[in-house]
């Protein structure tokens, strides 16, 4: 069974989703689109399970561009003619009436800005899109990122971009891109309790 806990202000309201409105009952993740649809990715070989807020189910179909085995690691749905999806294989691209990828190689989730500026986590690479396209990277030749494994991202209200790093080895870092182009990191020596920093940033 899958609970969703939602904060209004304060006030936590809890809702129980059957396990018998999913197309399978294994499910790996689950992505907000700004529709306030909620997209779970599940064991199926055809579709994304689709929760409607007035509490309707429905599906999204895999790209017909995805091949077998391909990992679909996180979903952008920001309209009806732009859904975006990171895969191990690039950026899969739904325009309203085709899917097409973009071949970046490993992409592993989402962030975008006010602005609409998508950034895409790659392995060790950050990609930007702007307008449908891919217009640039952050990379360790072209910026300040530190050349660790990269496994977190976000961005705040003043548009910041946050990005989460690690090695084996255990050197961990959180790094900031202010929107004038000024990099912070902060380190796992000068900060401790950086350890492994994967999942989502929250910002309050």
């Amino acid at each position: 069974k899958i609970h969703l806990s939602v904060n209004q202000n304060g006030n936590i309201q809890s809702t129980l989703i059957s396990e018998t409105t999913l197309e399978t009952n294994s499910i790996s993740d689950i992505h907000k689109g700004a529709n306030g649809h909620l997209y779970f990715t599940t064991n199926s070989k055809e579709n994304y399970s689709v929760l409607a807020p007035d509490g309707t189910w429905s599906f999204l179909p895999y790209p017909s561009t995805l091949v077998p085995f391909e990992s679909k690691n996180d979903l952008l749905y920001l309209a009806d003619d732009n859904i975006w999806i990171a895969t191990n294989n690039g950026l899969h691209h739904y325009d309203g009436s085709q899917w097409t990828l973009n071949p970046l190689g490993f992409c592993r989730s989402f962030a975008i800005d006010g602005q609409n500026k998508i950034y895409v986590l790659g392995l060790e690479q950050v990609f930007i899109i702007e307008n449908g396209v891919v217009i640039n990277e952050y990379n360790e030749g072209n910026s300040s990122l530190i050349a660790n494994i990269l496994i977190s991202i976000g961005v705040d209200a003043n548009d910041n971009l946050w990005i989460g790093s690690f090695t084996w080895e255990g050197d961990n870092a959180i790094q900031k891109v202010a929107t004038d182009g000024t990099w912070t990191t902060y380190d796992g020596l000068d900060h401790p309790v950086i350890n492994h920093p994967t999942g989502d940033f929250h910002f309050d």
